[in-house]
C-alpha cells in the first residue's frame, strides 16, 4: 500500500489556501491560525499527533508541529516585504 505524503503548508494569510485544500482533502487537514480557542487549537494539534491529517495549513509557527515522517515544507510568504 502507498503511504501518503506528509505536507506542511504555512502561510500567512491563508483563507483562501483553506478553502482549496478543504475543498479537495475534506478532514485530512489541520488548520492552525491565532482566531482558534485553546480547545480548538488542541483538538487540531491531536489530530496531527495521532496522524490523523496529512496536511497542515498555519502561521510560520505551524512549523513546530509534531508531523511524522514529513516530507514537504511549503512556505508561501512571497507576497511579503519582510522577505524581499
Amino acid at each position: 500500500m502507498k503511504e501518503k505524503l506528509r505536507v506542511r503548508i504555512v502561510n500567512m494569510d491563508s483563507g483562501w489556501i483553506i478553502e482549496k485544500f478543504q475543498n479537495r482533502f475534506g478532514n485530512k487537514i489541520a488548520i492552525l491560525h491565532s482566531a482558534l480557542s485553546d480547545g480548538e487549537r488542541y483538538d487540531e494539534w491531536r489530530k496531527i499527533k495521532k496522524n490523523k491529517v496529512n496536511i497542515v495549513i498555519g502561521a510560520r509557527s505551524a512549523v513546530f508541529e509534531p508531523v511524522k515522517n514529513l516530507e514537504l515544507v511549503i512556505i508561501d510568504e512571497e507576497h511579503s516585504q519582510r522577505y524581499k
